[in-house]
């Protein structure tokens, strides 16, 4: 199901000046059902992981980005379960846009 898309970064990218609610319209294929999950191992570091997919057409992104200073890791995410995949995150991605969307305020 899932494929790896290089425009699910725009997800990401669109932190910067977008303040709107998740889940969001994806890149992909327009539907509004794209989710982002930010880890950032070390509290200190600005570095971290993302996570971007779309729940409905399967595309998806992971990389290595700097993390907004805004974010907080969800306690609820199990860091054990993270991996270069979106089935975990997809699972609790009512959750994750929740704590997402409380953070954006």
């Amino acid at each position: 199901m899932w494929r790896e898309d290089d425009r699910m970064v725009e997800v990401y990218a669109s932190l910067g000046n977008e303040r709107g609610p998740f889940p969001r319209a994806c890149p992909a294929c327009g539907e509004c059902h794209a989710h982002v999950l930010m880890h950032r191992p070390e509290l200190s570091s600005p570095r971290g992981t993302v996570w971007t997919w779309c729940g409905s057409c399967g595309s998806y992104a992971h990389f290595g980005a700097v993390i907004p200073e805004w974010w907080e890791n969800p306690g609820f995410v199990d860091e054990d379960r993270l991996d270069s995949f979106v089935d975990y995150p997809d699972g609790i991605s009512t959750k994750i846009d929740e704590w997402a969307n409380e953070l954006l305020g």
